[in-house]
């Protein structure tokens, strides 16, 4: 063996541990891409089930608003009270005007007095209406009210005599 021998032989053996120690380096740098790419993917799904129920909640948030805006605004309660015989009165029990109240239906009374035009009740306030049964038409058990805001009738129970 001659001196020109053992440097290439030393650069043999370096090259040959450079390419081991580039393997295993390379072999963990990949490993450790892996375990960062299944961690960003957990954290996206994380991120997007937390999205998910954030938007839950908020479409939460709005309905329970819209309901206490509800309960909140001004609502007329109607009530049928009797006052004396064949005499009633139709009371706003309510905090909003009662506009365009009128009655529905064909079992109203024989004498059913009420204008056709419709009356506006305001808060705390009635509107005297008589009801006489006769002709083989007695008094109603409920009358169907209707105002203007109000799409569907309502019934109202009628007190007895």
């Amino acid at each position: 063996m001659d001196m020109g021998d053992v440097p290439a032989w030393v650069a043999l053996f370096f090259s040959v541990v450079g390419v081991a120690v580039s393997y295993v380096l390379g072999k963990r740098s990949a490993d450790a891409a892996k375990d960062s790419a299944r961690e960003a993917q957990r954290s996206s799904d994380a991120a997007e089930r937390s999205a998910v129920a954030a938007e839950d909640s908020l479409a939460l948030q709005r309905e329970e608003a819209e309901e206490r805006r509800r309960a909140a605004a001004p609502k007329v309660r109607l009530v049928v009270e009797h006052v004396k015989g064949d005499r009633y009165r139709v009371r706003n029990a309510g905090d909003a005007v009662a506009q365009n109240v009128r009655f529905l239906g064909r079992d109203l009374p024989y004498a059913f007095t009420w204008p056709s035009s419709g009356v506006t009740i305001p808060p705390d306030d009635s509107h005297g209406l008589r009801m006489p049964g006769a002709s083989g038409k007695p008094i109603p058990v409920k009358l169907l009210a209707q105002w203007d805001g109000q799409p569907k009738a309502v019934p109202l129970s009628v007190p007895p005599r």
